[in-house]
């Protein structure tokens, strides 16, 4: 410290102390931002859970209930992406949401000029009622705050965007958009990114394991344009529409029918049973009516008409409502497979060891997946759970850096080498004869020369 001592008029002696305080210049650009946001703590776990700094965040909503989720927008440094993020179902609320599964149109007028000419109407226009109010919710909420015209596009933004620092907005202007989402984020992502694709042509959507019932197939097939989604392993929710539901009620009434033990005896077989059950212990070979018992013949029929008198009354829920963009499902076997890499029509898949457990990575139509249905198993819906899917997910993409790696290594040495054979040919070919000739010498040089010119 640099110290001063001066006298007033009372005699007194008056010390200004001067301190030289060094700090990083990033902490105190983030220090300065602090002092200027209001930090709470779910700012502070968004810093920590995504590793990001208070430069990085543009704009929280916390607003969450029936037909809204929480989301942020921040910036991306190493990929040059603004990333707008939508949370999943966590509350009762978002169950709610969830559960308004009965389709709704879409707006044609805010899907874009494309899809505008293409003048899907009715069923063409479907979306799952639930996500779709969402994504009006966080559509209107960002035409209100404009962040995204503001950093993206640098237009004029709103007060709420008065705190991000101007050489940060500098920096980001003309950055592509991302979208992203678990679950019910993901389907939310993906229906607001078709409100935002005409403004921000260049957007990509990443959705994870979003829910199977979502759009029209239409629709559905429009988002492959822009949209990547994982279905993980047996997770149900990616599965889960109207029709899958319904297909899987039919399947366990057929399965009780055509059962041919009481409750007592197959838990008695499960639980004493040394060997196996198989399908021929438990069920009758076949469900024709012949074979059956006279009460399951009368419950089975009494559940057909059932069935039918229902879907009569609400053709809406078996209306067919497919995922989100193009699909990578990510299918668990219990061993690697031997073949490589292949592909077969629009189905390709590689093989990738993740937690001791090999993953097939297939890119598959929503149209098969949702038509095959439900895929009951012990991991029903834990491989639906976000932590568990960014593990994996997480694990995968570093095993492709781990590939990349490798690639660039073994060039690398492909380099050296070639790199050592021509640097020894040099060698052997300057190895000139000895000669009492400085003519000679010359001429020979000369050739040396050219050959390795024409090499």
């Amino acid at each position: 410290s640099n110290s001063n001592s001066n006298s007033n008029s009372s005699g007194e002696i008056v010390v200004d102390v001067k301190e030289d305080i060094e700090e990083d210049e990033e902490a105190e650009k983030e220090r300065l931002y602090n002092s200027r946001q209001d930090v709470t703590l779910d700012r502070a776990a968004l810093k920590a859970c995504a590793g990001i700094s208070s430069r990085d965040i543009f704009y929280i909503s916390t607003e969450e209930g029936v037909g809204k989720a929480p989301y942020f927008i921040a910036r991306d440094v190493k990929k040059r992406s603004v990333v707008l993020s939508i949370r999943g179902t966590l509350s009762i609320a978002d169950c709610v949401t969830d559960a308004m599964y009965k389709p709704t149109e879409l707006d044609i007028n805010l899907l874009g000029k494309d899809i505008a000419k293409k003048k899907f109407s009715g069923s063409q226009l479907h979306c799952h009622k639930g996500i779709a109010v969402v994504s009006d919710f966080i559509f209107n909420d960002l035409n209100r705050h404009r962040i995204l015209d503001q950093v993206i596009l640098g237009k004029e933004g709103t007060a709420e965007g008065d705190s991000i620092p101007l050489e940060v907005l500098a920096e980001c202007r003309g950055w592509r958009l991302v979208l992203t989402g678990h679950s019910l984020g993901g389907a939310t992502a993906s229906v607001v990114a078709l409100f935002l694709r005409e403004k921000f042509p260049t957007l990509k959507v990443v959705a994870i394991e979003p829910p199977g019932g979502l759009l029209g197939a239409e629709l559905a097939k429009e988002t492959e344009k822009f949209c990547t989604s994982s279905v993980h392993g047996l997770d149900a929710i990616t599965r889960l529409s109207g029709p899958t539901l319904l297909k899987l009620r039919s399947e366990v009434i057929n399965a009780l029918v055509r059962c041919k033990l009481s409750k007592f005896q197959l838990i008695r077989k499960l639980t004493t049973s040394r060997t196996a059950l198989v399908e021929s212990d438990v069920f009758n070979e076949d469900d024709t009516n012949a074979t059956l018992p006279s009460e399951a013949t009368s419950l089975l029929q009494s559940f057909n008409a059932f069935s039918e008198r229902q879907i009569l009354s609400d053709p809406n829920m078996a209306a067919p409502l497919y995922p989100p963009g193009e699909l990578l499902y990510l299918r668990k076997v219990k061993r690697p497979r031997k073949e490589p890499a292949s592909s077969s029509g629009n189905r390709r898949h590689l093989t990738k060891t993740v937690r001791r457990l090999n993953y097939e990575i297939w890119k598959i139509e929503a149209k098969d997946l949702m038509d095959r249905g439900f895929l009951v198993g012990p991991s029903f819906f834990i491989d639906h759970f976000p932590d568990t899917v960014a593990a994996v997910l997480g694990d995968l993409a570093a095993s492709f850096g781990e590939a990349d790696d490798e690639k660039e290594e073994e060039e690398d040495a492909r380099l050296l080498d070639d790199w050592k054979t021509r640097r020894s040919e040099f060698a052997k070919r300057m190895s000139l004869p000895k000669s009492d000739s400085k003519q000679n010498v010359a001429s020979d040089l000369d050739h040396l020369v050219d050959d390795f010119a024409s090499s």
